[in-house]
């Protein structure tokens, strides 16, 4: 070529250009893999304390790319063995156990504790503050019949109170024990509204006591049985295909590293001026042993390391003297050509290299297929224009915008990165990933370009299903608690108004009681469908837990927001057949309008909650946001929810076989 400026021959050029390019692509490609997803224990990842450790990973480790997805304790461990997660972050260890003891899950290994504590009110009416056995002040609270809200049945959190309940040789069936079916936050948010008792850890504490005001504190705390150990268990490929199981390992020595046991020990002591973890990797029994092993390995392979050393200097120095004679030149000439052609015929990737002065490029075999252009020669002219109509039409212009910035010297040193779809087709169309290093004169202007593409279809599917998991509830697929809050929060505008209902299935406890959780979960996935045929965009149906749903309902006035909710009403009417039971539940929906009933999200969602309280107390179905309500749902209301909820739902409850 006439602009070339060595006496390389144009194959010689070619197969350099590609080797650099096969050495970038090799440090690319570390940061296009498969995302790292940490399933985690919702409890420890409010804290933030696992958004900081991400991202001092991802600081050590600027290829690496982790996702954190939030579930229950028992959850995590569901999560990995359905094939949605890589590492589990959870607290629960008779249940991590298990989850080792069935395959799915090796290199448990101890992180972190934390304390959980017994919670009541600030007064502390029944002089908790004193105890120092927590077993003992369980039984207090039964004596008392003191309200007390537990979490859902799959936290961690009520997995433990079971256990001291069990060591207190309670049965914590009295009325205003409340199974809330909800999350340990929750719970604790009922406590501080209706002055109650409540069990959670201190972190899940300290990251609500500004929103709880001071109306709930630890009261019983600081006792080995209050120990609350987080566990990071890597996911068994073998047990479940697709698992990313290196990169797990490789976020779990960094777990179990000096710098982040420091950064877990140092967290919080700002923010909540306390010390949310304590850091607990040194006191694992198999870390220990794995560490030992790896110190004696690494002695018996110095003294090999030496021996190599020797045999690479003098292999070295055959090499330099093998490469000196000249009538070697040829055949190794003719050795990288072949190499070449093999490597790029055996990747997956297509491989092109740009000249640009001639502009005129090499497409491989495999990159003319991507690109739908098979049966061509190997050089074209006119790539520019050969790439543009190969891409969608939506993209085609933004990819031409990046590439003209990179080659006009933005990013100098660079890669250049940009994704784009291929056209329609029978199998399109599909996401590629485009890479390229230029090579540059004197001046700093473009004269080569070599990269590759690579097909990220699945890689793309994989994070949409990623994203839909973190926005969605697992068991019903409507919009999850934290997509609500983020649509709630966009409609907060000076012009804006809008309604959000909150419905509580009346009877659903009876049923789950008598018919088991399977069965519950039949009926609440029921539920779901029904709200989702019947109540159409722009409203938005969510599940925020157990047998709770909430709307929302744009641009709302208060008859309209009550006409969604007798239609919410309407669909509960039928019954629900699940062979070979025929179930009726009704619901109590109560109603916040935004401005009028708060203007924060967290305002909103209580006064909802709070009117569905007051509409199941007083059997109406549907209830507005009152204050005067709100003063009546105290303390002593909880301990009457049990009669009113059985004595006067909407609908009652109740199952019969299917005829």
């Amino acid at each position: 070529m006439q602009n070339d400026v060595t006496a390389v021959p144009r194959r010689g050029r070619l197969w350099l250009a590609v080797v650099g390019l096969l050495l970038v692509a090799g440090r690319a490609d570390a940061q296009t893999g498969p995302p790292l997803r940490i399933a985690v224990a919702q409890t420890a990842l409010d804290t933030g304390l696992f958004g900081a450790l991400a991202a001092d990973y991802r600081e050590m480790s600027p290829q690496a790319h982790v996702i954190l997805l939030p579930f229950g304790s028992l959850a995590t461990l569901d999560a990995a063995r359905s094939g949605n997660a890589d590492l589990v972050i959870t607290h629960h260890a008779p249940s991590e156990e298990q989850f080792v003891r069935e395959g799915y899950g090796v290199l448990r290994t101890l992180v972190m504790y934390n304390e959980f504590a017994v919670f009541g009110p600030s007064d502390d009416p029944l002089r908790l503050r004193g105890e120092r056995d927590p077993v003992a002040a369980l039984r207090r609270l039964a004596r008392a019949g003191a309200p007390f809200f537990a979490p859902d049945n799959r936290s961690g959190t009520q997995r433990k109170l079971e256990e001291l309940w069990e060591l207190a040789g309670v049965r914590p069936d009295w009325i205003g024990y409340e199974r809330t079916f909800a999350s340990p936050q929750a719970a604790l948010r009922y406590a501080d509204l209706f002055g109650g008792y409540t069990f959670a850890d201190l972190a899940t504490y300290l990251v609500l006591r500004e929103e709880l005001g001071g109306g709930v504190i630890p009261l019983v705390r600081d006792h080995v049985l209050l120990r609350n150990y987080y566990s990071a268990i890597v996911v068994n490929r073998e047990r479940v295909p697709g698992a990313h199981q290196e990169a797990a390992q490789a976020f779990l020595d960094y777990l179990v590293s000096d710098r982040a046991q420091e950064l877990i020990r140092r967290y919080g002591q700002d923010r909540y001026q306390a010390q949310i973890f304590n850091p607990a990797a040194s006191t694992d029994a198999g870390l220990v042993a794995r560490r030992r092993a790896e110190r004696e390995s690494e002695s018996r392979t110095f003294a090999g390391m030496a021996a190599l050393s020797a045999a690479l200097v003098l292999l070295a120095g055959i090499a330099v003297l093998l490469f000196l004679r000249a009538h070697r030149l040829e055949r190794t000439r003719r050795a990288s050509e072949e190499r070449f052609r093999r490597a790029v015929e055996g990747t997956e990737d297509g491989v092109w290299d740009w000249d640009l002065a001639a502009d005129r490029a090499f497409l491989s075999p495999r990159l003319r297929q991507m690109l739908g252009r098979g049966g061509e020669d190997d050089f074209v002219r006119g790539p520019r224009q050969v790439f543009g109509e190969a891409m969608h039409p939506d993209d085609r212009f933004r990819v031409e915008e990046q590439l003209d910035r990179y080659l006009a010297g933005a990013g100098e040193g660079e890669l250049f990165l940009a994704e784009f779809r291929t056209l329609p087709g029978p199998d399109a169309p599909r996401w590629m990933l485009m890479r390229g290093k230029a090579t540059r004169d004197e001046a700093g202007r473009a004269v080569r370009v070599s990269g590759s593409v690579t097909d990220i279809t699945e890689r793309k599917r994989q994070e949409a299903v990623i994203a839909h998991l973190a926005t969605h509830d697992t068991l019903t697929g409507l919009p999850n608690r934290a997509l609500l809050h983020e649509r709630l929060a966009a409609l907060q505008t000076p012009a804006g108004r809008f309604a959000l209902l909150i419905l509580d299935l009346d009877g659903f406890k009876e049923i789950n009681d008598g018919l088991g959780h399977h069965v519950g979960d039949l009926l609440l996935q029921q539920v779901g469908q029904r709200l989702r045929e019947r109540i159409l965009p722009p409203h938005t149906v969510a599940r925020l837990g157990g047998d709770e749903f909430a709307v929302l309902v744009p641009l709302a006035d208060t008859a309209s927001a009550e006409r969604v909710a007798r239609e919410v009403l309407l669909t509960l009417e039928d019954d629900f057949l699940i062979h070979p039971h025929k179930l009726r539940v009704g619901g109590s929906l109560g109603i916040a309008m935004y401005p009028e009933h708060g203007t924060t999200t967290e305002t909103i969602v209580r006064h909802a909650d709070v009117a569905m309280y007051n509409a199941k107390r007083s059997g109406r179905g549907v209830a507005f946001y009152d204050p005067d309500g709100e003063r009546a749902c105290n303390a002593a209301c909880v301990r009457r929810r049990r009669g009113y909820l059985g004595a006067a739902p909407a609908v009652p409850g109740g199952w019969a076989p299917v005829a």
